[in-house]
């Protein structure tokens, strides 16, 4: 019979060989392709194959989900206001070498590894004087509470820093001082650091008081960073900002030894 009067069944059955897979032992077909050889897969090495491409899919998108939730956290650490120096800060690289800087650094890392308290509202006032590492703990806490996988937003900004942007509204008519106001209410986490610096006129103290009161309500947690002695800071600040910081189990912290500035 010549291939002319063969049928279409005929045809194909002409153009495809049986081969076995030296890897399953499988018998399958392998058909011709135009001339230009026979093609086939053993239908075991198939469905591997197939396997193989969706794990590496899932691997890639579990990747790409990763990276997008990094990307998320790194962006909302980069936004926070932290300076440059300090934004990679964490509690590992925080050197505590005597038994008083320990015990700061357990009562720090405890605070901020404690999300049902700060859920409450916890707060903490961390005072010393210039170079004990208080802007170190402010931006290890950050790191700690911002996680890829949770929406925690956090603000750090200086008491001066804070009231300036407050009264930039009286003079911006594109500012509306209630807005920068709730700015500072509504991060999951405030540290005001400076307080104390220039700062303690009675108009300040209302300023303040206000993103205080709001934040207490709202029972967000704020840190206060200053360079005077816990005493010292309530009497500036008053009962009634102090009052608030004291509520929900309040931590207060005092780094009181020398600066590590220039210690190698």
């Amino acid at each position: 019979m010549t291939t002319e009067n063969m049928t279409i069944a005929e045809l194909s059955a002409a153009k495809t060989i049986t081969a076995t897979c030296d890897k399953h032992g499988i018998n399958y077909d392998k058909r011709d392709f135009y001339g230009r050889g026979y093609y086939g897969i053993c239908p075991e090495c198939a469905r591997e194959a197939d396997e193989a491409r969706i794990q590496a899919e899932k691997v890639r998108f579990a990747q790409q989900e990763v990276d997008r939730r990094n990307e998320f956290r790194n962006k909302r650490i980069n936004v926070s206001g932290l300076p440059s120096r300090f934004i990679k800060k964490t509690f590992s690289d925080y050197i505590a070498t005597t038994p008083e800087q320990q015990r700061v650094l357990s009562v720090a890392k405890e605070y901020a590894e404690n999300r049902n308290d700060l859920g409450n509202g916890r707060g903490m006032i961390i005072t010393g004087t210039v170079g004990v590492g208080k802007t170190h703990i402010a931006a290890a806490i950050i790191n700690e509470i911002i996680k890829p996988d949770n929406s925690t937003t956090a603000i750090y900004t200086t008491a001066r820093d804070m009231i300036r942007h407050i009264r930039s509204a009286w003079r911006n008519p594109e500012l509306d001082e209630l807005e920068v106001i709730e700015h500072y209410s509504e991060a999951s986490m405030l540290i005001i650091d400076e307080i104390g610096v220039q700062f303690g006129s009675d108009s300040e103290l209302v300023q303040l008081f206000e993103v205080m009161d709001k934040r207490y309500g709202e029972q967000l947690p704020t840190v206060m960073i200053s360079n005077l002695r816990i005493e010292e800071l309530s009497a500036l600040l008053g009962d009634r900002i102090i009052d608030r910081m004291r509520e929900d189990n309040g931590v207060a912290i005092q780094l009181d030894w020398a600066s590590n500035r220039g210690v190698a």
